[in-house]
């Protein structure tokens, strides 16, 4: 990622509270950057983005011993 890239996407998260949902118009909780385009979504537009249904959940590392 190019250092102007960076920046971008570090103003985004800095200016995530002000915004609101491309698609529905709702408070903005996340974003996509592609392809040095930046597209601000509430929580259900970004989960049908990516189309991820129920809760997100990481494995659990600390059991790896």
């Amino acid at each position: 990622m190019k250092t102007s890239a960076v920046s971008r996407v570090t103003e985004a998260i800095r200016e995530i509270k002000e915004q609101h949902c491309d698609t529905c118009g709702n408070q903005a909780k996340g974003f996509t950057f592609r392809k040095m385009l930046l597209t601000y979504y509430c929580r259900k537009c970004l989960r049908q983005e990516f189309n991820v249904s129920g809760p997100v959940t990481y494995p659990d590392t600390s059991a790896a011993d």
